[in-house]
């Protein structure tokens, strides 16, 4: 049996896992429903992030905190040059949209091989991990490690100011406009082409931040990014995919229900759980908590 405080950890433990889940989710449903890009990759882009913090922070002694956004600009500018490099001769070619989604489908398992090895080669396959904000402080009966805090303190916030960004800008609509009908969008005037460079952009940047935050908390290997790209696609099918509060909330319950069932069966059985409760959503509700 686990008492009250026993409780309270894991679910903060799943809080920690979940709002990274969350994070890069919002950045995977973003480019599916604006992009139609079906991002295997994902994942990869989370690993880059952890990867280009460790080296940060162990070769220049550049705390995690500056480098979530060194972090995120520098791997905008990588999703920005993917695009127009790669990316844009997809779209130009005016693909339907199952086209489109086995097209990038295909791309990005590219990518996944492309980013892995070349982290392998670099750092080798080993684990790496750094040492960081390890004071502890307790709050509610919960004692946490900083570096364990800072991950609900950033994701769940991020998530929501760009949620905002999306209802009350104009920015923010001409993005709903594509993922609504993207030829009704450029109709009536949307850039379609700069919103799908910005959707990369700002995509691949929130997977980067969530792989700063990842690195601050768990070792890591070149070969963890898929494991992070199968739980935000259940994340975004659960939450309904196109929707932000949508990933948000269904990567929280992802990793709450992973937290305490890992606890009470086994943590081998990690990614069996992942997969139990997409099978699960696909025969309750395919379309989504936040379907309309």
């Amino acid at each position: 049996m686990v008492d009250a405080a026993g409780v309270v950890n894991l679910l903060f433990g799943g809080l920690v896992i979940g709002s990274l889940y969350a994070l890069v989710s919002v950045g995977l449903t973003l480019l599916y429903g604006a992009a139609s890009m079906s991002n295997l990759a994902q994942g990869e882009f989370v690993m880059v992030g952890g990867y280009l913090a460790y080296w940060l922070f162990t070769a220049m002694k550049v705390s995690p905190l500056l480098s979530l956004v060194l972090v995120a600009v520098a791997v905008a500018g990588l999703g920005a040059v993917l695009y127009l490099g790669i990316f844009n001769r997809v779209y130009a070619r005016e693909l339907s949209t199952a086209e489109t989604q086995s097209t990038t489908l295909l791309l990005t398992f590219a990518i996944i091989m492309i980013l892995s090895n070349l982290v392998a080669l670099i750092f080798t396959p080993d684990y790496k991990s750094y040492a960081v904000l390890t004071n502890v402080v307790e709050f509610g009966g919960v004692k946490a490690m900083v570096s364990r805090l800072a991950s609900p303190m950033v994701a769940i916030p991020v998530t929501i100011v760009f949620w905002l960004i999306l209802k009350k800008t104009w920015f923010g609509r001409g993005i709903r406009c594509v993922i609504e009908d993207r030829d009704a969008a450029r109709v009536v005037g949307v850039n379609v082409t700069r919103v799908y460079l910005a959707c990369f952009m700002i995509g691949l940047s929130m997977a980067a931040v969530t792989g700063v935050l990842f690195s601050m908390i768990f070792p890591m290997t070149p070969y963890f990014g898929i494991e992070y790209t199968m739980a935000s696609f259940v994340a975004i099918i659960l939450g309904t995919v196109g929707s932000v509060p949508g990933a948000l909330v269904g990567g929280l319950i992802i990793g709450l229900a992973e937290s305490t069932l890992v606890f009470y069966l086994a943590p081998a059985l990690k990614i069996a759980i992942i997969y139990t409760i997409l099978i699960v959503v696909l025969l309750v509700k395919p379309s989504g908590i936040f379907a309309r």
